[in-house]
C-alpha cells in the first residue's frame, strides 16, 4: 500500500504535533529526582506505617522499623502534613506513602535530617 499525501501543507503541522506528543510523553515517564531516605524517630517496639495513599486513614500496606531504607519518590503537603511517596530499597514491590517527619536523608558521609514539619500531629508511626 502506498501512502499519498493529499494535503501537503498539513505535513509540517502533523510532524510538529507528532514531535510535541513524543516530547510530552517522555516528560511524563521521566523518573523524578529521588534520594535514599531512612526511617527514624519511631518509638521502641513500634513500626512506621507505609500507606496506600497520603492520609492517616489510608490502608496500611507495610510496616517498617527504624533504619529501613527507601527511595524517596517525592513529597507533598496534604492538609498541612508533609507526606512522601517511598519505595522499599530491599523490595521494590513495596511502594506507598508515609509522613515525612519519620524520614531522614541517608548520605554516604553520614545522615542529614530532612526539614521538620512543625505542627505535624497525625500521630505516631504514620
Amino acid at each position: 500500500m502506498r501512502f499519498k499525501l493529499t494535503r501537503p501543507h498539513a505535513f509540517p503541522a502533523l510532524l510538529s504535533l507528532l514531535l510535541l506528543t513524543t516530547v510530552s510523553a517522555g516528560a511524563q515517564t521521566a523518573a523524578p529526582d529521588s534520594s535514599i531516605v531512612e526511617v527514624t524517630g519511631i518509638a521502641p517496639n513500634d513500626l512506621l506505617n507505609i500507606r496506600a495513599n497520603a492520609s492517616v486513614g489510608g490502608l496500611v500496606i507495610a510496616r517498617f522499623e527504624n533504619g529501613a531504607r527507601f527511595l524517596n519518590l517525592g513529597c507533598a503537603d496534604v492538609s498541612g502534613v508533609s507526606w512522601c511517596k517511598v519505595q522499599s530499597v530491599d523490595d521494590p514491590r513495596i511502594m506507598g506513602w508515609t509522613a515525612a517527619r519519620y524520614l531522614i536523608e541517608a548520605t554516604t558521609g553520614g545522615i542529614e535530617e530532612m526539614p521538620s514539619t512543625e505542627g505535624d500531629n497525625e500521630g505516631a508511626a504514620q
